[in-house]
């Protein structure tokens, strides 16, 4: 199982309609033939074999569809292979490149280094001697599984966690061992880590007629540079604008121009800057979340259900991921909360998550609108609410760091807070008697203070030194 939402608005790329910096490639292939280097993500035997997608776009859409080309893993640790043209092929426009391995991501080239969302104008000139294009620089990630559907999602993951363990089918065997084992799981986790998807292409226009730039010669000596000559781009003589002459109607009386009145300067923003020194105080006194010790005797079991969890600090418990087993239990419970469909529920995890915050303040994360996980907490009145965690490692010389957000989509049944969830206790690296205060997803989950395992992987164990603000409260706990 994991736990990393892939958002599915697909990048545009547009391209400008610009004509600048032409590369003019070496000619170290065969006639009407592109030599083309890959770097595909993971390891690879040197017998391995890539197959991809090729397309060279021009200002005018579509020029060039190859649907299989055979690629040959090299000792560089790249991928080469040839691409065949042809006689029509018109070699006078400049090209972009779209490479679509098979279950890997597609990428968009418009020279040797510029790739992806930066690339704005095709620059690539081919000759009919024969190119070499070393595409080498960008690593195109794996993970979107054969037949492809543009983006690594909770399916391609499935076809590698169902198939674990089994002899490779060409699919999710991702980097062609034999196998499929958690080198092809960690590959497509990796790119869903990063939202990752192909390069979406939309060509605007069909692009000047270039008046300067590099031309090859003809029929160039083999495996040598072809000769460039370069054209000057001719001067144009602006035709002259006919002068205007002014002439008032009548003569204006003057007005007198009144004295400006100073405007005083704006007054310099705030800049808020957290204060976790209330955070760690909770160490030493803590908010009732639960029973103490564990006892229910004496327990305001029912008045805690019925109380929001403003602040708190406890244990935590796996939940459930956010987008494989996650469509079973996130999204059935906010499918069953909202009286909204499954897919509406998963749309609304793809809407609302973000894979991280812990690189940002709280005022930054909170600018976001996301999430980085889902969680039940004690009881009702803290549906669909924001919280903010925070984990300590040490109770004994607490230093409080700041996690991300978290939006509460469930909470406790009554009979179960009151009979087992209200006195439910752990204590570890520490702390004692730490009440329960979530359960929750598996992004937000691993990235809690580790349980007694140290592996922030391991989902069956608690997660101690967990502190939960609500987003009401915040202003007044860290500023």
């Amino acid at each position: 199982m994991i736990g990393i939402a892939f958002v599915t608005c697909m990048a545009v790329v547009v391209f400008a309609l610009a004509f600048q910096n032409f590369v003019m490639l070496r000619t170290r292939a065969a006639e009407k033939t592109i030599l083309l280097t890959l770097k595909l993500q993971g390891e690879r035997q040197l017998t391995a074999r890539a197959h991809a997608k090729v397309i060279l776009y021009s200002y005018s859409g579509y020029s060039k569809v190859i649907d299989d080309v055979e690629f040959a893993y090299q000792q560089d640790k790249t991928f080469r292979g040839a691409v065949p043209l042809d006689a029509t092929f018109d070699y006078a426009k400049p090209y972009a490149i779209f490479v679509k391995p098979v279950n890997y991501l597609g990428k968009l080239f418009c020279s040797e280094t510029v790739s992806g969302a930066a690339c704005t104008s095709p620059q690539f000139i081919l000759s009919s001697s024969g190119s070499a294009v070393n595409l080498g620089a960008t690593m195109i990630l794996a993970g979107d599984i054969k037949p492809g559907d543009g983006k690594v999602d909770a399916g391609d993951m499935s076809r590698i966690i169902a198939g674990l363990g089994k002899a490779g089918d060409g699919t999710a065997d991702l980097n062609g061992d034999g196998v499929i084992d958690s080198t092809d799981y960690s590959l497509a986790f990796y790119s869903l880590s990063q939202s990752a998807k192909d390069d979406l292409v939309d060509i605007v226009g069909t692009g000047p007629t270039p008046t300067g730039g590099l031309t090859p010669t003809a029929s160039p000596t083999a495996g040598l540079s072809p000769t460039a000559t370069h054209v000057p781009t001719p001067t144009l003589s602006p035709t002259p604008l006919p002068t205007v002459t002014l002439v008032p109607s009548n003569t204006p009386t003057p007005t007198a121009v009144p004295t400006a009145t100073p405007v005083p300067p704006s007054p310099t923003p705030t800049v808020k800057v957290p204060n976790y020194s209330k955070l760690a105080d909770m160490v030493a006194n803590p908010p009732q979340i639960g029973c103490v010790n564990g006892v229910l005797a004496g327990c305001p079991v029912d008045q805690l259900y019925n109380t929001p969890l403003d602040k708190g600090l406890g244990w935590a418990t796996y939940y459930g991921d956010e987008h494989l087993s996650g469509y079973n239990v996130v999204a059935d419970v906010i499918h069953n909360q909202k009286g909204i469909t499954v897919e509406e529920a998963r749309k609304f995890i793809d809407d609302t998550f973000m894979a991280k915050q812990s690189n940002m303040t709280p005022e930054e994360a909170k600018k976001t609108g996301k999430v980085i996980a889902y969680g039940a907490t004690r009881g009702p009145k803290d549906l669909w609410k924001i919280k903010y965690a925070f984990g300590i490692d040490d109770p004994k010389n607490p230093k409080p760091y700041f996690i991300g957000r978290i939006m509460i989509i469930d909470c406790a049944a009554k009979n179960d807070w009151a009979t087992n969830l209200a006195k439910l206790t752990y204590g570890y690296k520490g702390w004692t008697s730490l009440n329960w205060i979530v359960d929750l997803s598996k992004n937000g989950f691993v990235q809690l203070p580790s349980g007694y395992s140290g592996n922030k992987d391991n989902t069956g164990e608690g997660r101690p030194g967990v502190i939960l603000i609500d987003e009401g409260m915040l202003d007044q706990m860290i500023y």
